[in-house]
């Protein structure tokens, strides 16, 4: 990591928000992992544990096999656990903890996706006309991202995404505070470059260095 001049800690903002839309596909892998998923943490322990130091406890307390669950790493909890189904999860959280044979003990409780999250709410709903935008992206994902610093789109109007007009995107969005929604966004549109290679992460001062090449565009966000 870079200590001085682009990308030192000291050059980056502290915080930022990102809002994402639930959805049915997100609302359905969270039932799943909040019926297949446990968290551990081990307690009296001579050394510190490895996943697969957990992953044969489970084995053996559990009648496991390879494969019906996967440990790994985990913050702020010592080891995420997720099983292979909602039977095996359930023996684990009921058993409650396991010891092992130098007597440390791991604790097994259920995962919470919202744990250690804090409460929001977006009570206002804002009607939104945004003008400008390429009509190749006009979908929901694209139109999300431009509105999700600080809103969460609602509805897009029918007339948008039909195209039967295509002066500006109108839609419904729920904010925190309409007082925060952006007049202007800058879009920015990449591109691969010349000889198809793309530069995720590195910062290349040179010129004669492959680069992601992008050009950028104003787009004005009307609140009603």
């Amino acid at each position: 990591m870079a200590q001085h001049g682009l990308g030192a800690p000291e050059s980056r903002p502290e915080e930022d928000t990102c809002i994402i839309a639930a959805t049915f596909e997100l609302d359905r892998d969270r039932r799943t992992w909040e019926q297949t998923a446990a968290i551990a943490w081990a307690a009296d322990a001579s050394r510190r544990l490895a996943p697969a130091a957990v992953e044969r406890l489970l084995w053996d307390h559990l009648r496991l096999r390879r494969g019906d669950v996967v440990v790994s790493s985990h913050y702020p909890e010592e080891f995420l656990l997720k099983f292979e189904s909602k039977e095996m999860c359930t023996v684990a959280l009921d058993k409650g903890r396991l010891k092992m044979n130098d007597d440390t003990q791991v604790f097994v409780r259920p995962w919470r996706p919202l744990a250690h999250a804090l409460g929001a709410a977006m009570p206002f709903r804002a009607r939104l006309l945004v003008d400008g935008v390429p009509t190749y992206v006009w979908t929901h994902s694209i139109v999300e991202r431009v509105i999700g610093r600080t809103c969460t789109l609602d509805v897009m109007d029918e007339r948008s995404i039909s195209m039967t007009d295509t002066r500006e995107i109108g839609l419904w969005a729920w904010t925190s505070n309409p007082s925060r929604i952006s007049k202007v966004v800058w879009l920015t549109f990449t591109s691969r470059a010349p000889d198809g290679v793309r530069v995720t992460e590195n910062i290349f001062l040179s010129s004669s260095h492959p680069q992601e090449h992008a050009w950028r565009q104003e787009r004005w966000i009307h609140l009603r």
